[in-house]
């Protein structure tokens, strides 16, 4: 069994926290937590900015960008489905 660790990006206002098994190289772990962090900044800022109250389930369309940004960097089979 591999161990895990944690890997963080962040900025001022989101973190991003991805477990993986220490065999993920840190310089592809670390792409891929920009690129979760940049999608979501970009998809949901807008909501996020604004001083009303947000429904969180627009939060739910950003299941298939995790996906597809995972499947992009080779981290998941294309054949996955999210549970």
């Amino acid at each position: 069994m591999s161990d895990r660790k944690l890997n963080y990006f962040y900025d001022n206002n989101f973190i991003v926290c991805l477990e993986t098994i220490n065999e993920v190289k840190e310089k592809l772990i670390q792409k891929v937590g920009k690129n979760i962090h940049k999608s979501f900044v970009f998809r949901f800022i807008s909501f996020l900015k604004s001083n009303n109250v947000i429904d969180t389930k627009i939060f739910s369309s950003f299941k298939a960008k995790l996906f597809e940004i995972l499947k992009y960097h080779r981290l998941l089979p294309k054949s996955n489905e999210l549970l």
